[in-house]
């Protein structure tokens, strides 16, 4: 057709044709009128035609609307078995680990490497440590064997709360493992505040 697309018929093509169907829809020579009996014989076929094509409901028997009464009964508790298994809150995929809130991190430790090496060279104040039971308790919680030498101590105060400085050798005497505990370290509970490795 003229300049259009495949799709799309040309313009002038298009006024042309309404153009031509409007001259035809007003031009009564065009077409017969129809007559009278045969619009009256169509109109009684139709009427006709619309009863015969509503479908009678069956009468349901005794068994039938008892099956009916337990499907719907069956399809009723589904949706409310599948609503209270869904609803509720879905486990974990994973084992609930800990929050931000429960992390805490490691504060620093409380003494400088030079204030370590002085609690090595004074005399130790292990405070309620000094009981030979206790401070054995305490390196046992700790994980140290009790033969593991402690070289110095001091009380202090780490976070606010008061605590006992280890300073403990191993092999070699040019390192020490420092902890600072709580004074309840001991009894299965190492109460560990810090702890450091430092070397001459």
């Amino acid at each position: 057709m003229g300049g259009g697309t495949d799709s799309t018929p040309d313009p002038e093509t298009v006024t042309r044709l309404r153009r031509e169907l409007a001259y035809l829809g007003s031009d009564t020579a065009s077409a017969p009128e129809v007559p009278p009996a045969v619009t009256a014989r169509i109109t009684a076929a139709l009427r006709d035609a619309s009863g015969a094509h509503a479908v009678d409901r069956p009468v349901l028997s005794g068994s039938q609307r008892a099956g009916l009464v337990l499907g719907a009964g069956a399809a009723i508790t589904a949706v409310v078995l599948a609503v209270l298994t869904l609803g509720g809150d879905p486990a974990p995929q994973f084992p609930a680990g800990p929050t931000a809130s429960q992390i805490t991190v490691a504060p620093s430790f409380p003494l400088s490497k030079q204030d370590l090496w002085e609690v090595v060279a004074a005399a130790p104040d292990l405070g309620p440590l000094a009981d030979p039971a206790r401070l054995a308790s305490c390196l046992a919680a700790l994980g140290h064997p009790t033969t593991v030498e402690v070289v110095g101590g001091r009380q202090l105060q780490v976070s606010g709360r008061p605590a006992i400085l280890l300073a403990l050798t191993g092999d070699d005497p040019d390192r020490v493992h420092a902890v600072a505990v709580g004074t309840g370290c001991g009894g299965g509970d190492s109460d560990l505040l810090a702890e450091t490795t430092v070397r001459r």
